[in-house]
């Protein structure tokens, strides 16, 4: 993981419980002690995060617990692929989604462990929602039992950095886990193991400056996509197969006018962004049977045949290879995203 998100860590990481939250408070504690009292109960100290605030020393401990374990997860490759906005976040040092997370969880965590506070209640979504992409756009797959199993391994390690072990405590990390597994059912949702999506395949979400506009950043998945469309477009004005459906486009390009070009080249990368993974880009622009009807669209000058939609893949291709992405260095993703492409072919095709 970068340094820069372990030096974001480093305030909240290196807390550790006192002898208080890994062992009865005296012998007088029954067996039927929440989870909540056993990790520091509802004793009050000065929160080390907001100096002259009261925080409980259970919240405390939770809150140190899932702050580690976030981190923990975030240098775990089998874990940070579901979470590539929050960590996208995190390596421009943007903290918001990760307190936000921190709060929700250690909510949670604070209620399920029996706190009885009510301002830490939890509010969030369900763990089901909470997991289910559909619902959640900050979720880009779906978890299967072996990604949630990895995910209680980084809680434990979130434990053990905080001072609870197997070692010195067997008996509540034994009671943590087993209360983390009783939300398995609702957070596992698929049998089949994690794939990434053709966007996080070719960027992601992670961010970098735009070179067409330096004061502003971008998702790297954009910035591919918008190269490749760009350099497609420019192939296919100079392939005589392709270039008379679009007179009006190159007539304007010829008098130096680029407004449809910029219009193009935005419902495109919109569309190819959606249409490979991105939960970040909405499209709005006309739908696939209408943008390629003369009919529902003055710009196309006539009706695509099979012939020539083949012809424009193959300069996709091109504009593909001319960012660097060959079926030489990447075959498995060219082959995808032509096979992406193809999809639209039954709506082109008139």
């Amino acid at each position: 993981m970068k340094t820069n998100l372990i030096l974001i860590s480093a305030s909240i990481t290196a807390l550790s419980l006192l002898n208080y939250s890994c062992k009865k408070e005296d012998d007088s504690t029954t067996p039927e002690t929440s989870l909540y009292a056993r990790v520091g109960g509802t004793t009050t100290v000065t929160d080390p995060k907001n100096a002259g605030t009261m925080i409980e020393k259970g919240r405390l401990t939770l809150r140190s617990v899932t702050d580690s374990s976030l981190m923990v997860i975030a240098g775990d490759a089998s874990m940070a692929k579901f979470f590539p906005v929050l960590f996208a976040e995190l390596g421009e040092n943007n903290t918001t989604g990760f307190s936000v997370l921190s709060e929700n969880f250690t909510d949670f965590l604070c209620v399920a462990t029996g706190s009885k506070n009510a301002s830490y209640a939890y509010s969030g979504k369900s763990m089901k929602d909470a997991h289910d992409p559909s619902k959640n756009a900050r979720m880009t797959g779906m978890v299967d039992a072996a990604a949630f199993d990895k995910f209680v391994g980084d809680i434990g390690t979130g434990l053990a950095k905080n001072g609870v072990t197997s070692a010195n405590n067997a008996q509540l990390v034994t009671d943590l886990v087993a209360l983390l597994n009783t939300t398995k059912a609702d957070i596992v949702q698929t049998t089949t193991p994690y794939q990434q999506s053709l966007y996080e395949r070719v960027g992601g979400v992670a961010r970098a400056t735009d070179p067409k506009n330096t004061s502003q950043k971008i998702e790297k998945g954009r910035l591919t996509l918008r190269s490749v469309v760009d350099s497609s477009i420019l192939v296919i004005a100079a392939d005589p197969q392709m270039a008379p459906y679009f007179p009006v486009l190159f007539a304007e390009l010829g008098a130096g006018n680029t407004t449809g070009l910029n219009a193009l080249s935005k419902s495109f990368t919109d569309f190819l962004c959606v249409a490979t993974g991105s939960r970040t880009t909405a499209y709005s622009a006309k739908s696939m049977a209408d943008a390629h009807n003369p009919a529902t669209n003055s710009r196309i000058a006539q009706k695509v045949n099979a012939a020539d939609f083949d012809k424009f893949v193959g300069d996709i291709g091109t504009g593909l290879a001319q960012n660097g992405v060959t079926s030489a260095n990447n075959a498995a993703l060219v082959n995808d995203l032509v096979a992406l492409l193809n999809t639209t072919k039954s709506a082109i095709v008139q």
